[in-house]
This record gives C-alpha cells, structure tokens and sequence, in this order.
C-alpha cells in the first residue's frame, strides 16, 4: 500500500529495533526479519528505486521534498531510512511516498538484514529545496507555497516605553533582547516621537511596504531573509530594498545595504540590529541600532 509520511515517526518499531546500531538481542525477531537467502549490496540496488516525482512549481505545495521509494522485491523485507543530519524518517512499506521536513541533501538508503548482518542499498543523495520556509509564516501569515494572498501588518512595540534605540552591540548574549535598562546608550525613542507607522510584509513576490501614520503609503520594495548567523546569537538577516519604519532614528550606520539582522521572529515579535561594524564588532565597545516590532492582530 502506498501511503505518505510528513514528519519522523517510528514506522516500523521492530525492524527500527532491529536496525539501530545497538548489538539486536533478539533472536526471534531477528530470524523473522532476515532473508531466507543471502543478499548483497548489489542485489538490493537491483530491486529499489528512489525517486522525485514532483517538479517545483510555483504554486503548487508539492515538490522534490515529496520523495517516492519502492522495493519491487518484497520478498527481501526491510526498513526505507531518509536521513539528514540528525533527523531522520522511516517506513517499512514495499512502495511508500516520504515528505521531507527540511531543505538541504538527504540521504537515502534501504535496510534489511542478511546472514545476522546489516545489509544496506547503496544510498542516494537528494538535494530538496522546495520545503516551504516557517520564517514566511512569521512574516507574512502565510500556510504554504500556496497562500498567494497572505500580507501581515507590522507596527512598533515599546519595550520599557522605547521602540528604537542606538546602542551596546552584543548585549543580547547577555539580557533578554527587549531589555533597554543598560543596553541603550542614546537615542532611545518612544512611540509617541515615532508615531504610529505601520509596515507590510506580503507573500507573494516578497513584497514589502511601509506606511505614514496616517495609513498612506510611505515607500515599497522587496524582502528576502537568510538564515544565517553573521555573529553570536544572531539567528539571521532579514534585507530589505527600502528602509524599515524607524531607520530615520538610527544614528549608528545608514549605510547598512539594506541588512538587518535578525535577534527575535516568531508570529508576534520581530526584532532587529544594525551594527556599526558588520564584521569585527567588539561587545559592549562597539554600537548598534535595536528596533521592536509586533504584528497588528
């Protein structure tokens, strides 16, 4: 039966008990799972397949993280294992379809024993990139691929009655990144200097717009986001071809090429640096801008 799996289950509890890397205790179980004749590398490679049958479109949810395996021999029963880094799904079906949960190389291979021995198919690396991303959700509210429609409106949030400030770089490897108490050291700006300015992220073709605090339109651009970490608890960057509401505060680096890092982003928080210094910073030496976001409900 062919049957689909989206996230890490154990599958097939005997055969996964079988297969760890652990010595198997069990003689019975093994003897039940062994082939009745030998097998080899080469005989499992004869009679698996590996396969993406899901080209990466635009609109549609399904893509090459949509992986379809098939053991065309099921007298040589075993365990199908999709691996990457540290997470791993499994099935013990003969024909059986697996989602992987993440972008990246996966690595896969089928497992059975022979003899009291490990046997494994040659493994097969896929490359998947089609795993929508949940920092989109974040940003924008969306669900999936799909969800062409989706936009969520951002406005300040005023942490200690502040919304921005400029400086100490590095304090969030120390206080909570909403504390201003001994992390700012000029600048500090309430809602009430800022106003009521809103910005829009929005699905579909990464727009992004901000808003005078009258509700009209201010400037419009595009967003895009890595998840990279440029230095000790930053989580990413987030690049924007106009500015955020509130860079006319930042005293600390205008010429920051549309980067922000990123300290905090869930559903309901969003907070960002500019530091003075994008490489080579010195905690509590150098500066940077801090700004606070909530989405508007």
């Amino acid at each position: 039966m062919k049957k689909v799996r989206y996230w890490p289950v154990l599958l097939c509890s005997i055969v996964g008990a079988m297969l760890a890397c652990d010595p198997i205790e069990d003689e019975d179980l093994r003897e039940a799972f062994a082939a009745e004749t030998p097998v080899t590398q080469a005989d499992l490679d004869a009679v698996v397949t590996v396969t993406q049958p899901f080209p990466n479109t635009e609109d549609a949810v399904e893509g090459d993280q949509y992986v379809v395996v098939r053991n065309s021999n099921p007298a040589i029963a075993g365990c199908w294992h999709v691996r990457k880094g540290e997470l791993e799904l499994r099935s013990g079906s003969d024909h059986d379809t697996l989602v992987c949960t993440g972008n990246g190389v996966w690595t896969v291979y089928f497992e059975t024993i022979s003899q009291g021995k490990s046997v494994r198919s040659t493994p097969v690396e896929l490359t998947v990139t089609n795993v929508f991303d949940a920092w989109s959700t974040c940003l924008t509210g969306a669900k999936d691929k799909s969800d062409k429609g989706a936009r969520k409106t951002w406005r300040f949030r005023a942490c200690e009655d502040v919304v921005c400030y400029n400086g100490a770089y590095g304090f969030w490897n120390y206080t909570p990144v909403d504390q201003v108490t001994g992390n700012a050291w000029w600048g500090q700006t309430s809602l009430e200097t800022a106003g009521n300015q809103t910005m829009e992220f929005a699905f579909d073709q990464n727009a992004f717009r901000t808003f005078h605090p009258d509700g009209s339109l201010n400037n419009e651009g595009e967003y895009n986001f890595v998840h990279s970490t440029p230095d000790t608890g930053v989580i990413g960057e987030l690049l924007l071809t106009v500015p955020v509401i509130g860079f006319e505060f930042n005293e600390v680096n205008l010429d920051n090429g549309g980067t922000y890092w990123i300290l905090e982003l869930d559903e309901q928080h969003l907070t960002l640096a500019v530091p003075r210094k994008f490489e080579g910073g010195v905690e509590w030496e150098d500066d940077a801008w801090i700004a606070f976001f909530e989405a508007v409900d």
